[in-house]
């Protein structure tokens, strides 16, 4: 990557990232959901707690298994950078940057090998300045898509790269990648994950067998297990899969005019999911100069990927939502446009290598235009007044729709408990100390008594007296969803505590097994290479 390159996508992303670099947060749709999340999460790892699963002080201090369900990683980043000393908001500000800069880097890099120098500066640039970044970053504050945008580019610049050389580095890269893809948000790990089945049937090595070609994906996958398990299989425990959940989706379907008018707003409402003119200008001319174009097969296959990922936006696919699950759990069609946006890109690449002179005219004319453009979007509403320390102590869930609330609960909570413990019988806490997933009491009953936990229950919390397990019973109507447990008359030592279920042991078993496994054999052709 020539050096000049990188510092011109370097102050792009500066550019685009200049409102953001203020003391005060902003107004935006899930940003306290993102910051609230931060905080829970740094608070379980500075606790030990890890991998993260459990939200001890959400729910209004009943605790909440977001984490079992949502993607770790830029919450691990953001909450790591919290810990280094940033406040929250500038480190889930940082991570909004990153991922503009890393995200250009990765499609130049990818598109620079496949179409020329040129081609990659422009591709990147634009990917950067496309409005719906803007948005993702600006007014809905989606951390988990704005994240996600790193990933493609860097995983098909290596699966193309185990293409052409199957080693184990190659591989190991394109799965570490493809894993921290799976790691960063859930629908487009899903929805790109299609795109990339795709893209290796039309153009894999003939000499390499299929299983091969998807072998650094299957590899990643198994990295990424330790989440990716746990949360499809223990999602039979929660509201997802409530017959209500995702039935909003019709509601966010666009009219073909929100892809074209190049309009702009904040809220619910006023969201815009433009395509961005810069980018309906590439399109044109891409289909102007379709014959003109040195990859026939990849041309065709990018304007098949762009109009499927428009029809899944629009009604006409309403047929498709209404009757696939994967989809409805998308609850949003809009998502599809981080594909739109990255297959125009690269058409981008291949724009640009179809014109012989005036090449870097076309470059820079397109690149300031979609900056300018970008500049008069990339600013917030308006700016909030908080403390550093407002999402300390946030009460809520963190969730929209109840999503992760065990279906044995009935709802979240609306009011804080009247203490740690409790219980509706004759019981003394002589001591008891809750820290965040080990809690320990010392109690005395003068008869087999109930002992109330304010913990919400979900699979892996076990109650332990006097060193003995003993069953938990968490659907008593009286305090519903809460760890009850009977405890005999006389005075015993209580632990209660959140451990692995059986499915999470598991997956974290496969995940760490992988991990080690692919290690071991490319350190052993490190070893392999230096004796040849």
């Amino acid at each position: 990557m020539r050096f000049k390159d990188l510092l011109i996508i370097l102050l792009i992303s500066f550019l685009v990232s200049f409102n953001l670099f203020r003391q005060e947060f902003y107004k935006s749709s899930d940003g306290e959901l993102h910051l609230a999340r931060i905080s829970a999460y740094t608070k379980a790892l500075k606790a030990s707690h890890f991998p993260v699963r459990w939200a001890k002080n959400l729910n209004f201090s009943y605790g909440y298994p977001i984490f079992n369900f949502v993607y770790p990683l830029p919450y691990l980043i953001s909450s790591v950078f919290n810990i280094m000393g940033l406040n929250i908001f500038n480190s889930l500000k940082l991570v909004f940057f990153l991922s503009f800069l890393f995200s250009g880097i990765g499609m130049y890099l990818w598109l620079e090998k496949k179409f020329g120098v040129l081609a990659g500066l422009l591709a990147a640039c634009l990917y950067i300045l496309a409005p719906y970044r803007l948005v993702d970053v600006y007014v809905r504050a989606a951390l988990g898509e704005v994240f996600a945008f790193i990933f493609p580019p860097f995983i098909l610049y290596f699966w193309e790269k185990f293409n052409k050389k199957a080693s184990r580095q190659n591989l190991f890269l394109t799965a570490l990648f493809y894993n921290f893809l799976v790691l960063s948000h859930n629908v487009l790990a899903v929805i790109f994950s299609v795109f990339f089945g795709f893209y290796v049937l039309f153009f894999k090595n003939r000499k390499i067998s299929y299983f091969k070609n998807f072998l650094p994906f299957i590899t990643g996958l198994l990295f990424s297990c330790f989440f990716w398990l746990p949360a499809l299989v223990e999602s039979k425990y929660t509201m997802v899969r409530s017959p209500l959940f995702g039935k909003d989706y019709h509601e966010n379907f666009l009219d073909f005019k929100d892809l074209i008018v190049p309009s702009w707003g904040y809220g619910v409402h006023g969201t815009s999911y433009q395509i961005g003119i810069v980018l309906l200008f590439i399109f044109l001319v891409f289909v102007i100069r379709l014959g003109k174009t040195k990859d026939k097969r990849l041309s065709f296959f990018i304007m098949l990927m762009f109009f499927l990922s428009i029809f899944f936006m629009l009604p006409y696919s309403d047929f498709l939502w209404r009757n696939i699950q994967i989809l409805k759990d998308f609850q949003i069609p809009t998502r599809f446009l981080s594909l739109t946006i990255f297959i125009i890109c690269i058409m981008a690449g291949l724009v640009v290598s179809t014109f012989n002179r005036h090449q870097k005219l076309l470059l820079w004319f397109l690149i300031l235009l979609a900056l300018f453009l970008a500049l008069t979007y990339a600013k917030p509403e308006k700016y909030l007044n908080l403390g550093k320390d407002f999402y300390k102590n946030y009460s809520k869930s963190t969730t929209w729709h109840q999503e992760a609330t065990p279906v044995w609960v009935g709802s979240e909570a609306d009011s804080f408990p009247k203490g740690p413990f409790g219980s509706p019988d004759k019981v003394t806490f002589l001591e008891f100390e809750k820290e965040y997933t080990h809690h320990y009491l010392k109690v005395k009953a003068d008869e087999e008594s109930l002992v109330i936990d304010n913990t919400l229950y979900f699979p892996g919390w076990k109650v332990h007296i006097d060193g003995q397990k003993v069953p938990i019973q968490f659907q008593d109507p009286r305090f519903r969803g809460l760890i009850t447990f009977k405890v005999p008359a006389g005075v015993h030592e209580v632990e209660v505590f959140f451990g692995r279920s059986a499915i999470r042991l598991i997956a974290e078993l496969i995940s760490l097994i992988s991990f080690l496994t692919v290690i071991f054999f490319l350190f052993l052709s490190k070893i392999e290479l230096r004796r040849k």
